[in-house]
């Protein structure tokens, strides 16, 4: 969990990076390594968390974070494999989702760690 809170505003950049080199990808052909939400720097770190022990609350955001991470590259890779841009704006729209997710689970970790 303290690898995450060191390291969240790096995987969040990291994230943004991903879907910035997807979009040319599909827009302008230029060649592009697909993830899956398990390889995925974001994914190798999140999927290390144990729900179990955490607040109820948070433990429910970090399997959405998760459940929606691995949408994402399903997505991503639904995306890349038709050209679609259609389905890069659906892309987009889970990756806002996200993008909230991790900024609130960010917020509560921040303020979780510095009460300890």
């Amino acid at each position: 969990m303290q690898k995450l809170v060191d390291e969240d505003e790096l995987l969040i950049s990291q994230h943004t990076i991903y879907i910035s080199r997807l979009e040319k990808a599909i827009k302008k052909g230029i060649e592009f390594d697909s993830k899956d939400c398990y390889s995925c720097n974001l994914g190798l770190l999140i999927n290390q968390i144990e729900e179990d022990g955490l607040p109820e609350e948070i433990s429910k955001e970090i399997k959405e974070i998760k459940n929606i991470h691995c949408h994402f590259h399903e997505k991503a890779k639904e995306a890349l494999e038709n050209k679609s841009t259609d389905v890069l704006k659906e892309v987009s729209d889970i990756s806002t989702k996200l993008f909230r997710l991790l900024l609130k689970l960010r917020k509560w970790l921040k303020t979780t760690t510095s009460l300890n």
